[in-house]
C-alpha cells in the first residue's frame, strides 16, 4: 500500500513540473529539466519546442488521468492520438 502511495505522489510531482513548464512556456520562459531556465539562442529550432511541449503534455495528461480515474489499460494507439492531437496545435 506504502508503494501505491509513493508512486501516486512521484506521478503527481512530474505532472505539476510538466503543467508548470508548459503554463511557463506560455509566458515566454523557457525551463528545461529540472529548473533550469534556458536563453532562446541555445535551443534555435521552434520545431524542438514543438515536439519537447508535446511530449510534456502528453505526460501532464496521462498523469493527470492517471490521478484521477487510476491505473488503466492504455493502448498505444491512444498515446499517439494524443500526441498528434498536442503537436497538432
Amino acid at each position: 500500500m506504502w508503494g501505491r502511495h509513493f508512486a501516486n505522489l512521484l506521478i503527481g510531482m512530474f505532472t505539476l513540473w510538466a503543467i508548470f513548464v508548459v503554463v511557463a512556456w506560455l509566458l515566454g520562459v523557457l525551463i528545461m529539466f529540472p529548473f533550469v531556465e534556458v536563453e532562446t539562442d541555445d535551443i534555435p529550432l521552434a520545431r524542438l519546442h514543438a515536439i519537447r511541449l508535446a511530449v510534456i503534455c502528453s505526460f501532464a495528461f496521462y498523469g493527470v488521468m492517471h490521478l484521477i480515474q487510476g491505473s488503466t489499460e492504455v493502448f498505444p494507439i491512444h498515446f499517439i492520438k494524443t500526441f498528434g492531437a498536442v503537436l497538432d496545435n
